[in-house]
Order: C-alpha cells, then structure tokens, then sequence
C-alpha cells in the first residue's frame, strides 16, 4: 500500500539510542538511514537503528517512525561485514617514534604522538587504568587523510591493547608495546585489499503500531443506575434512622 526509499549514510561504531544503556564488552553497531514516503517526498525521517552483541547474544534496537507507523531494524548479518575475524588479517610490525612516517600497502601512516587521556570508542575506563593512544594520521594515494588512535593499556598488572580501525581504508592498527628508552612504539598494521562492499541487512514493518499514546479501554455497564439508585435509597434509610434514634421518644419527660 505505500513504498520508502531507505538510504543508508553510514555506520556508527558508538551509537546512541534511547533504550540501548552501554555495558562492559559490548560490541555495538547503529546505521545512520533517511527513510523518505514515495508518495510525500518531501517527509525525510533520519533514524539511527542499533544492534549489540553481549555475552554471546544479539539485542536489536529498532528505530520507530510513528507519524509512517513504521518500525526499522537491523539484521545480525551487519556483524559479519563490519566486523573482521583477527586471524584473517596479515599484520605488519613498525616501531616508530614521534613524528616518524611509513609505507604501508600504499598508505602513508604517520606516527603523531601519545595521547595520555585517548578515548577509544570500544574503551571503557575502569579504576586503575593505565591506557595510552598512539595517534595515527593515515594517508590515501588520492590526498585524503584519516586519523586512527590504537590503544595500550595496564590493568591489574596486565598489557592489554584495543585495535583503531579506519573502515574507508579498511585498515587496522594496534598499539601493543612502548619502549622507555627509544621512545618508540611497537605498531601493527593490516589492511583489507579485497574486502567486498559493505551491503547492510535491515528489515521494515510498515504495521507497527505508534509508541507515541496510552490506549485506554472503556467498559460500559448498564446496570450502573440501578446501583447507584441502590446506594441512594440505602443511604436516604440510614440517615432515616439516625434522626429516628436521635430524638427523643414520644412521652419523655411527662409526669
């Protein structure tokens, strides 16, 4: 009965949605979209549905358009196109020092110094922490750049790093080791040449009902005037003898 066109914008790798509350070891993904009525062109309406792997399980958080009394989620296919299998990508070891710049698979990287306060989107500080980024400035052979920010921390006493990804190039980078003495940091860098393009599966309702009004259910009862006349007559006898037993008896105080 009504056709959308669904343009996908790009993808969100720390998204926000209203029902979604962030947790340790979420691995989340949200796709920006504009989903546009054929028929009334001129209403654009730009979600940002989202989908979460924890513990081993998949929540989805769809994205409601009440005004089309749509409703449009994610599919847990988008998992297996974003994101990567670390035994399927080669990384190259670098050490490099403040400003230094390498080749790598026709990308110029460039090491542009620590950052002592990074904020790694799948980072989540915890007391004790002692996280350092590692600034990279990634060139294109067509002029554009790009930054990435690998991260390396200590936490109760053990090395940890989290990858930085730069989905445009896909190209990966880690940070896992800083040497005091030469100031250098040990870098891996990997890249995708044959990686297909990213299609992402999502599907529409277009009989969701709106979330933006409480139903209310009305019940008649027609036998409701009698109960109130009921409740009358029994209070009207009530009051009857109340005053009955209030006044005074016929031939009290005569003698």
């Amino acid at each position: 009965l009504r056709d959308y066109r669904v343009q996908v914008h790009e993808i969100v790798r720390n998204p926000k949605h209203p029902d979604y509350h962030p947790q340790e070891g979420d691995l989340a993904v949200g796709v920006k979209m504009t989903v546009i009525r054929s028929d009334k062109p001129n209403e654009v309406y730009d979600i940002t549905p989202v989908i979460v792997l924890r513990e081993q399980m998949i929540y989805t958080f769809p994205e409601q358009i009440n005004k089309l009394s749509t409703k449009v989620r994610l599919r847990e296919g988008l998992f297996e196109q974003v994101f990567t299998l670390e035994q399927n990508l080669n990384y190259e070891e670098f050490r490099l020092k403040q400003g230094e710049t390498v080749t790598f698979d026709g990308l110029q990287v460039r090491f542009d110094g620590f950052n002592r306060k990074p904020e790694l989107n799948d980072y989540q500080a915890k007391e004790g922490d002692l996280p350092v980024g590692a600034r990279l400035i990634v060139s294109a052979p067509g002029g554009e750049t790009y930054s990435a920010e690998p991260l390396f921390l200590i936490r109760d006493g053990q090395p940890m790093n989290l990858k930085d990804q730069v989905d445009d190039l896909n190209f990966h980078a880690r940070f896992t080791m800083v040497d005091p003495q030469t100031e250098q940091a040990r870098l891996f860098f990997a890249r995708e040449t044959n990686k297909e393009t990213l299609r992402v599966p999502f599907e529409v309702a277009t009989d969701s009902l709106r979330a933006d009004y409480i139903v209310l259910q009305a019940i008649e009862f027609p036998g409701i005037n009698l109960f109130w006349l009921g409740t009358i007559l029994m209070m009207l006898g009530f009051a009857i003898s109340m005053i009955h037993r209030l006044l005074p008896p016929k031939g009290a105080g005569r003698t």
